[in-house]
């Protein structure tokens, strides 16, 4: 009897020892953490890039005249205001199209968030009515305004009619050439000249029409002002002005010009 219990002591124990060592070797391992390496004092030197610097077209120096005295400070007060009306193209409002030697109407395209203007093989002349928000007598407007494609007489003008076939335009040419153009006191006036030459993205447009005074910046540099371009204001004068864009060429091809980021102030509503 003694011997069976000595038996069953040594097999407990044996037993015992072997669940030991299973449990220790069921225990989870861990991977020691990755040697991170010392960033070097010195790094190596960068390879040289080819590049072609950007060319920059500085304002005049001193600034003119009417840029200090006019369109400064209107630049200024409309800084910190809100635009009457605005127009990114990611929704459609009301932009209608007529091709020259038609009478019907239809909707303007949009393409990428972009009001696209077109002008057919087949036509002389696009003009793109736009928003009666944008009819305003005394205004700031500024827009995004790109070239598709490197025809160099595909122009743009944008319009501003008047009271009793007043007008007043500003032209841009894709050959880098500009015209601003207005009719006032039944007289017919220009000027014109070149603009340096701008990124394919875009070019950035802001017309000033104050009273009888009238400016264009053209990217952001003060382009031209005129301070007659119409007649002093009468009780006839305080219409609104419509705003139209055309398109125009003189070749026989189709012309593709896209606007962005269209904003307007009224100046009549701001101090």
């Amino acid at each position: 009897m003694k011997q069976k219990k000595f038996l069953l002591i040594i097999v407990l124990i044996f037993t015992l020892a072997c669940a030991k060592i299973n449990f220790s070797q069921a225990e989870p391992t861990f991977m020691p953490f990755p040697t991170v390496m010392p960033i070097p004092s010195t790094l190596p030197p960068t390879q040289a890039v080819d590049y072609t610097p950007l060319t920059i077209y500085p304002q005049a120096t001193p600034l003119p005249e009417w840029v200090t005295e006019f369109a400064g400070p209107i630049l200024e007060a409309i800084k910190n205001e809100r635009p009457i009306f605005q127009d990114d193209f990611s929704t459609y409002r009301s932009w209608f199209k007529r091709n020259s030697g038609e009478n019907s109407y239809e909707y303007a395209e949009r393409f990428e968030e972009k009001l696209l203007l077109t002008l057919n093989e087949d036509s002389k002349e696009s003009v793109f009515y736009t928003p009666r928000y944008l009819n305003r007598k005394n205004f700031v407007l500024t827009l995004d305004l790109r070239f598709y494609h490197n025809q160099p007489e595909d122009t743009i003008r944008f319009q501003f009619d008047g009271f009793e076939n007043e007008h007043v335009a500003f032209d841009l040419t894709n050959n880098r050439s500009w015209m601003f153009h207005w009719k006032s006191e039944n007289t017919l006036q220009n000027i014109s000249d070149t603009y340096p030459h701008f990124p394919p993205d875009h070019i950035p447009v802001t017309i000033i029409m104050l009273e009888r005074e009238c400016a264009v910046y053209l990217n952001n540099d003060p382009l031209v002002y005129v301070n007659d371009c119409r007649e002093l204001p009468t009780d006839k004068k305080f219409e609104n002005w419509l705003t139209s864009f055309h398109l125009l060429r003189s070749g026989n091809h189709k012309v593709l010009i896209n606007i962005d980021n269209l904003k307007l102030w009224d100046l009549d509503r701001i101090k």
